[in-house]
């Protein structure tokens, strides 16, 4: 069946490259508070665009089609739908004689005599794990208590995580592939869940890992490890009246602590391990009888033991009477035994002293087993870690502080702060302000450009132009941010100039990440090798206004993907009135390239190109006046020069005047290039259109236009036509578009930036 639980029964139903893909969930309470942005984060996680992983983009995103009345389940059936748009199924046309090794391609045949859907894996693809991950995030509703955090632990055998995407790219030169293991952590469970046997919580999880089309194994305690051992080393005998085992106590700073620890940290992987007794493993100390004050721990904590594993991001053992005080956990805890706990302070504890603890809410509980008294024990986001307002307790005034190292983004302990060779201690990191709303941080200098990076959630605003190639000349300058933390402050250009951005690193964009407002910003002069755009590399937030002046030339061995302003644009990013001039050309495996943006999933608006767009691959070549892909909303935008495509190995080559392929929408656009579009497949709008497009016009040079989707409007136009306003059905030429005879450029400008910009 495909059916899954009993008082919470979910269904699955689709196939990869059918229509839709989507669950059916019975048994959800009435009156859970439930809307689409409740399922953003979980389904961005799974989401591909990570090196390694798939490069079909959906938008993945559910509607609710039953069982929701005014932001409230109903009691009924929920059934959430996923529309599968980007699907390439011809790839799959030789699946029913020649099936994939390793797949499911021949069982489901066998099974359903030849009847099953062959395309993707059809039923059986990963994509329906799309609808267990949303089903998921239902659930945890309904859970309450319990909290959930999941990480990559291996890749291609390689368990160090900086060695994660060397492992990727070794297969990827020899043309092979590589698995990874992933751990599921869940705390807060009640003891005693489930039934006695068949149905305990560990049955019913087997249950479902062994259902996902996948190579899994699944232990429980030491697993599979505990067959090699004897009763006698797996045993976990009682050495006191009062049920205590012995113990072998680790840290990273003492092994056990029975006086005062104070101003500590710990960054690194810390391992606990007995054959015989107890491991106690702590990121701070092992075991804590006294004082541990104004620390820290960063690192991964371990306790692996025969008869009781107790891991702690501060300490592993938490005695009556000790104290941890002004501290803070974003580290990961593990233990692993027939008795095990882990907390984000304390494994476990026989009473003691919590006081002024903050933790990362995706963590466990402070502590695991037994209990300290607490007092202003929070556990925090990100973003509010970042902040002061974060850490209630903490001395900011002595001990404590933000800004001094742009790499990390916690606080940090005042004793540590690093001055380069040759800098004054008083240091100005910007010309005024204090980073708020009314008084933003002022920045005229590279340094001070650089030192955004310190205060991601803060207001900014330029004073002037800013050169930075001297700078970059000097110091290795890397987008700001990273995977983890984004810009989500506000920054203001005032229409200057930053000049001469050479960014080091994969990573291409002033930031890696926005998920903030950016205005008036405008680059040149911009260079670097990485995917991504001259703005931000992803955006999730606004752009206004911004505009890319610079000639962009990136070149890759492996894939590389490249937008003027944006590399990608997710699901809640906007990209609001601005425009590339100049010329972009990208060279690698596999190329996706944009004027605006190498792919959409949101919105851009009210925006143009009119820089050369060239993509040049050995297999897939894709180049976009506006978007490389779109599987959101283009509306009132137009591209005004030549794109190209070119694949060496003739895999496929797709250039169009607004976005190389199509599946989402395109509305109020024109496409006005005098030169011809190159690709195997090309088109004034789009080289393929599974989305929609209205109100759509390009030149008659364009004259093949491929379209396998609902087109309204799409019109090929003389030189003359596209100068003259009536044929602009659906375009607002009182607020938004204007004609002028005047202007060098006579096709449709924007009336905001038209007078500004004149000539192009």
């Amino acid at each position: 069946m495909n059916s899954f639980g009993t008082l919470f029964r979910i269904t699955l139903w689709g196939e990869s490259h059918g229509p839709q893909v989507g669950v059916t969930l019975d048994g959800v309470p009435a009156g859970l508070p439930l809307d689409i942005p409740d399922f953003e984060a979980d389904l961005a996680r799974r989401r591909s665009g990570a090196k390694g992983t798939t490069p079909r983009q959906e938008n993945d995103l559910p509607q609710i089609v039953s069982g929701l009345y005014k932001g409230h389940t109903t009691g009924a059936p929920l059934t959430l739908v996923f529309e599968n748009a980007n699907t390439r199924s011809g790839d799959y046309d030789n699946l029913l004689t020649q099936p994939r090794p390793s797949h499911a391609d021949r069982t489901a045949a066998v099974k359903f005599e030849g009847w099953n859907d062959p395309r993707g894996g059809g039923h059986f693809s990963g994509r329906l794990t799309l609808a267990l991950v949303a089903a998921g995030v239902v659930a945890k509703k309904i859970l309450g208590g319990a909290t959930f955090s999941t990480r990559l632990t291996a890749v291609g055998g390689q368990t160090d995580p900086a060695r994660f995407d060397d492992a990727i790219d070794d297969a990827l030169r020899d043309e092979d592939s590589v698995g990874g293991i992933v751990e599921c952590r869940v705390a807060g469970i009640p003891a005693g869940w489930g039934e006695p046997f068949f149905d305990s919580v560990e049955s019913a999880a087997a249950h479902l890992l062994f259902a996902i089309p996948a190579i899994k194994g699944v232990e429980f305690g030491d697993g599979f490890a505990a067959a090699a051992l004897r009763g006698s080393a797996h045993n976990d005998p009682i050495a006191d009246a009062d049920g205590r085992t012995a113990t072998n106590h680790a840290g990273g700073i003492a092994g056990e602590n029975d006086s005062v620890l104070d101003s500590c940290y710990n960054a690194g992987k810390i391992l606990s391990y007995s054959e015989s007794g107890n491991a106690y493993a702590g990121g701070v100390s092992g075991g804590n009888l006294g004082s541990v004050l104004n620390s820290y721990n960063l690192g991964e904590i371990n306790a692996k033991a025969q008869k009781g594993a107790f891991s702690g991001g501060i300490c592993g053992y938490s005695a009556n009477n000790s104290e941890i005080q002004a501290a803070y956990n974003t580290g990961f805890t593990n233990a692993s035994a027939s008795t095990s706990a882990i907390g984000s302070a304390a494994g476990t504890a026989d009473g003691g002293r919590l006081r002024a603890f903050v933790y990362d809410h995706t963590l466990p509980q402070p502590v695991g087993s037994g209990s300290m008294s607490e007092n202003k024990v929070v556990s925090r986001s990100a973003d509010v870690m970042m902040r002061k307002e974060g850490f209630d307790g903490f001395n900011f005034d002595t001990v404590w502080c933000f800004d001094y190292d742009g790499t990390y983004y916690f606080p940090q302990l005042a004793k540590n702060r690093q001055v380069d060779a040759g800098q004054s201690e008083n240091i100005t990191e910007f010309a005024g302000g204090d980073g708020s709303m009314d008084n933003p941080y002022k920045i005229i200098t590279p340094d001070q450009l650089n030192n955004v990076r310190k205060h991601l959630g803060a207001t900014f605003m330029l004073l002037g132009d800013i050169d930075m190639t001297s700078y970059c000349k000097t110091h290795e300058f890397l987008p700001i941010g990273d995977n983890v933390f984004s810009f989500f402050g506000l920054f203001v250009g005032n229409n200057y100039k930053i000049s001469g951005l050479s960014f080091a690193g994969d990573t291409f964009g002033l930031f890696r990440q926005n998920h903030g407002e950016i205005y008036n910003c405008m680059f040149e002069n911009a260079a670097g090798s990485g995917t991504g755009g001259t703005v931000a590399a992803v955006n999730t937030g606004l752009i206004y206004n911004c505009a890319n002046f610079s000639d962009l030339h990136a070149e890759s061995d492996f894939n590389i993907n490249r937008g003027g302003l944006v590399g990608v644009n997710g699901s809640t990013g906007m990209i609001i009135s601005s425009f590339n001039v100049g010329d972009l050309s990208v060279y690698g495996e596999n190329v996706q390239a944009g004027g605006i943006a190498y792919g959409n999933f949101g919105i851009i608006s009210g925006s143009f190109n009119s820089g050369i767009i060239a993509s040049n691959a050995e297999a897939l070549a894709v180049s976009g006046g506006i978007a490389g892909y779109n599987f959101g909303v283009i509306s009132d935008c137009y591209t005004s020069n030549s794109l190209s495509a070119e694949s060496k190995l003739k895999t496929e080559s797709l250039s169009g005047g607004i976005s190389g392929t199509n599946g989402g929408s395109i509305v109020n656009c024109y496409y006005s290039g005098a030169d011809a579009i190159s690709a195997q497949k090309w088109g004034g709008i789009a080289a393929t259109n599974t989305g929609a497009m209205t109100n759509c016009y390009y030149s008659a040079s364009r004259g093949y236009f491929s379209s396998m989707g609902a087109a309204k409007q799409v019109k090929m136009c003389t030189r003359a036509q596209l100068e003259d306003k009536s044929t602009f059905e659906g375009f607002d030429f009182e607020n938004m578009w204007i004609i002028d005879s005047s202007f060098k450029y006579k096709c449709p400008q924007f009336i905001e930036i038209a007078h500004r910009q004149k000539g192009f």
